[in-house]
């Protein structure tokens, strides 16, 4: 499903499943009345329009009445093969009934055949796309909740299920237990409490985006050494080196940005062995930047390489390596928000190499037409 600034520069694709050729004339030539781009592909009933099945549809314009069905009908079935499309019902009375009850069936929107023009099917066609963008986000925010609280409910269970015992032990103990247990059993309540407040803050980061926040122009050389400076304390623990090449600008949001080079960063350094060295750089790929954090760690299985982004995601316990599990699913949720790509690869000579576009072109580049694909 395109927005509208993809609209602006790549053609909606545009079926229309109508059995009148009068009616499929009128919606075509409104459609080149309309100042849209647009590819169009016709059916004159449901059956053939199942023949388009597979292509990436966007907008629908689809007959009330149709030899094969109407109604609520005919739009489950257009939904059902053409999931990502907005639609529009078109119909030849102007019953308000219809309206409500195509509205209510999950049409977008719903337009006379006597009003169809060239402005009208502009406005119906931008606002039925804008109602499904707004669906598909609150789907896709929905699925995120309860796959959250599922996974919180996991999180937050087993180590408060620990603090308690723990407690309970000390409490039943605290008169026979040497002072150096004791205090074992505390430590082991402070660490499993931390761990906690740690998996909050990190919560809280992983959410807190603000939706309104401001994208310009920043050199990204600039903003991963001011990550770099904020990272010290662990460099300077793990012995660790840390190289920042040439970058050029990024239209971007420049605090997200500093979370995402803080979270790669310190994610490397934390799974390399003794003395990490880690690179951040920029590759082309034609006229786009692909900006990569590379180590000399150990790498991980392939298997594992789309796997890493996905929230609370752990290739180690962590008593092995501390950590939420969000680190990499930030990354990927600033980068999402950016309308990029991350993906990891294996690094020349050993280690892992984590890669991300930002979608939009830097300062000296042509646009972008579409962010780059990567195999996983």
């Amino acid at each position: 499903m395109k927005d509208e600034s993809d609209m602006k520069r790549d053609p909606l694709a545009v079926l229309i499943v109508d059995d009148d050729v009068g009616d499929r004339r009128l919606v075509r030539r409104a459609l080149s009345d309309s100042g849209l781009m647009f590819d169009l592909f016709e059916a004159p009933t449901l059956a053939q329009a199942e023949q388009h099945r597979g292509r990436m549809i966007d907008l629908v314009v689809l007959d009330n009445q149709l030899p094969d069905g109407e109604g609520i009908e005919s739009i489950n079935y257009i939904r059902d093969t053409f999931s990502e499309a907005a639609i529009i019902v078109a119909t030849g009375s102007g019953d308000e009934e219809i309206a409500v009850r195509a509205m209510h069936g999950g049409a977008e929107d719903y337009i006379r055949k006597s009003r169809i023009t060239g402005e009208t099917l502009q406005r119906s066609a931008l606002n039925a796309i804008r109602v499904t963008q707004l669906r598909r986000k609150s789907e896709r925010q929905a699925e995120e909740l309860k796959f959250f609280a599922h996974m919180l409910v996991h999180d937050f269970k087993a180590p408060m299920m620990n603090i308690r015992f723990l407690a309970e032990a000390a409490d039943e103990d605290l008169g026979d237990l040497p002072i150096e247990e004791t205090r074992a059993s505390l430590q082991d309540i402070q660490k499993c409490a931390g761990r906690q407040l740690d998996l909050i803050e990190a919560l809280k980061v992983h959410i807190g985006f603000a939706e309104n926040a401001t994208f310009e122009p920043h050199d990204m050389g600039d903003l991963a050494t001011e990550v770099v400076h904020m990272l010290r304390p662990i460099v300077a623990e793990r012995s660790a080196s840390i190289e920042v090449e040439p970058m050029p600008e990024a239209h971007c949001n420049a605090p997200e940005i500093r979370q995402l080079l803080q979270n790669l960063i310190s994610n490397a350094i934390k799974f390399c062995p003794d003395r990490p060295l880690i690179r951040v750089g920029v590759k082309k790929d034609g006229y786009s930047s692909v900006f990569t954090v590379t180590d000399n760690g150990v790498g991980i299985p392939k298997e594992y390489h789309t796997k890493i982004f996905q929230p609370f995601c752990r290739l180690q316990s962590q008593d092995k390596v501390p950590g939420t599990g969000l680190g990499l699913a930030t990354c990927a949720k600033i980068v999402s928000r950016h309308k990029g790509k991350i993906w990891c690869e294996d690094a020349s000579g050993g280690g892992l190499q984590i890669c991300f576009t930002l979608g939009q072109a830097t300062a000296d580049e042509k646009p972008v037409l579409q962010p780059i694909e990567k195999d996983s």
